[in-house]
């Protein structure tokens, strides 16, 4: 059993490691944004764009994003590896920009 949790920890490091995050897209025409990236449906800030600003924000390192509906109103989460290997979470509201 205990070198099962040695081979989980050595794949989440490597998956973590330059290369294999999909959503920083290096070396792709649109920066590895798809189609689900698109502007928002209630007229503010795309999905791409709350990316873009939270990545300025904390010079971490963009591990996904998503946009979900929360009490009516679109936000887009951001999931960022930042310093000390820590995973954070960041809501975007759609609508305005603010970042929470």
């Amino acid at each position: 059993m205990r070198g099962w949790r040695g081979l989980a920890l050595v794949l989440l490091i490597a998956f973590l490691l330059p290369g294999g995050v999909v959503a920083q897209g290096l070396g792709q025409p649109d920066g590895g944004l798809r189609q689900e990236y698109a502007p928002s449906r209630s007229g503010g800030i795309s999905l791409d764009q709350a990316v873009r600003r939270v990545a300025e924000r904390t010079d971490g390192r963009v591990l996904s994003a998503r946009t979900i509906r929360r009490g009516g109103r679109e936000i887009h989460q951001v999931r960022v590896l930042v310093a000390q290997g820590r995973v954070r979470v960041f809501d975007v509201d759609a609508r305005s920009g603010e970042i929470r």
